[in-house]
């Protein structure tokens, strides 16, 4: 078994080449624990269901609010109707 020197030949050239404690080593990236994950998950999942029930609830109220603002007007306008006929019979 051969011994690497802390120089090496390529063609005509010599490098020298780091010794190993000087390269740096690859770490593996610190892993989240997977409560901290499931944690995260639920948080969004949630935050979503709020976000799509209050845009439901938004809509429905619109909805409601154009119905009785459409009743409303129909009244009146029978109302004034029924007034007016009333008025030109007598």
């Amino acid at each position: 078994m051969s011994i690497k020197k802390s120089n090496d030949t390529i063609g005509n050239q010599t490098r020298d080449l780091p010794a190993c404690s000087a390269m740096p080593q690859p770490t593996a990236l610190p892993r989240a624990p997977i409560v901290v994950v499931v944690v995260v998950v639920v948080v969004v999942v949630v935050a979503v269901v709020v976000v799509v029930v209050v845009v439901v609830v938004i809509i429905v109220v619109v909805v409601v609010v154009v119905v009785v603002v459409v009743v409303v007007v129909v009244v009146v306008v029978v109302v004034v109707n029924k007034v007016i006929l009333d008025k030109t019979i007598k």
